[in-house]
């Protein structure tokens, strides 16, 4: 996110996906070590002191964010947002496909016979993971932490298009 502008001087025609992943997802991770190293050094002055979740949510957010406004400020048309979870699901996968190739120019692959091959393949590989077991482990925390987490990262969720629990709606 640091050298999205200097890529984006460097590389004028560049098209840059930026896939984010559920901010409540990222909280709950195991493999969410990053946060407490990295957002203390760059957001936060006490970042130590936040519960582990928090930390790593506040980190999504901020990080994310950050990208964001830069991609639509340097990129402008050339920045695209796909979220990781409309891949995943099978209702949403290719839609999700097809906007992707769309923003990266590449529209004109979606007609050919080697890029339905290629999605057949993908789908079959995506159909091998269960996403139950890495997406929306956020729903099985009570419902009182969920709305004190949504609460801290709620701009993002807006931002990125993620719905809010009931309880915090």
């Amino acid at each position: 996110m640091f050298l999205l502008p200097l890529w984006a001087q460097a590389f004028p025609e560049m098209c840059f996906v930026h896939v984010v992943r559920d901010g409540r997802d990222m909280a709950y991770s195991l493999r969410g070590r990053q946060a407490g190293s990295l957002f203390d050094s760059f957001f936060c002055e006490n970042g130590e002191s936040l519960p582990d979740d928090l930390l790593k949510a506040q980190f999504w957010q901020r990080a994310n964010l950050e990208l964001y406004e830069k991609g639509t400020i340097y990129l402008k048309e050339r920045y695209s947002l796909a979220k990781i979870e409309d891949f995943m699901d099978e209702g949403s996968r290719y839609q999700a496909g097809r906007t992707l190739l769309q923003a990266l120019g590449m529209g004109d692959v979606l007609q050919t016979v080697e890029f339905r091959k290629a999605l057949t393949v993908f789908s079959t590989n995506l159909g091998e993971v269960n996403p139950g077991e890495i997406y929306g482990k956020w729903k099985e925390q009570p419902a009182v932490e969920i709305q004190k987490l949504e609460n801290e990262i709620i701009r993002g969720l807006r931002i990125f298009g993620y719905p809010l629990s009931r309880s915090s709606n």
